[in-house]
C-alpha cells in the first residue's frame, strides 16, 4: 500500500488488511514471529527486542488500528475483530494459514 520506508533494523511499510495496517518486518532467519503490541502500545514497544530476535526469527511487528502508524478507520477494536485481523496478516505475510 505505501512505499517501504526505512525503520530501525527493519522495513516499515503500510498494507492492506481490511483498511491500512502498519507493520515493521526485521525479516531474520527461521520460524516466523509476529509481535503484538497492549493497549496503548505500537511496534515501538519491540524496538529493542526485534532485532536481536531476528537472528533466531522472522520477525514482523505490527501496529493494530488506532495505534501506532495504523489509523483506526472506524474499524471495530473488539478482540475476534483484532484476531480475525491478525490472522489475515499471517496468511498474507508468511503465507501459511493461522
Amino acid at each position: 500500500m505505501s512505499a517501504p520506508q526505512d525503520a530501525p533494523g527493519g522495513r516499515s511499510r503500510t498494507i492492506d488488511a481490511d483498511g491500512p495496517l502498519h507493520l515493521v518486518d526485521y525479516s531474520g532467519s527461521g520460524p516466523p514471529l509476529v509481535l503484538v503490541h497492549g493497549l496503548g502500545g505500537s511496534h515501538l514497544n519491540w524496538m529493542l527486542v526485534a532485532l536481536p530476535l531476528s537472528r533466531s526469527f522472522r520477525v514482523i511487528a505490527v501496529d493494530l488500528p488506532g495505534f501506532g502508524l495504523t489509523p483506526p478507520e472506524g474499524r471495530s477494536t473488539d478482540v475476534r475483530r483484532q484476531a480475525r485481523l491478525l490472522e489475515g496478516l499471517i496468511e498474507r505475510e508468511i503465507g501459511e494459514p493461522a
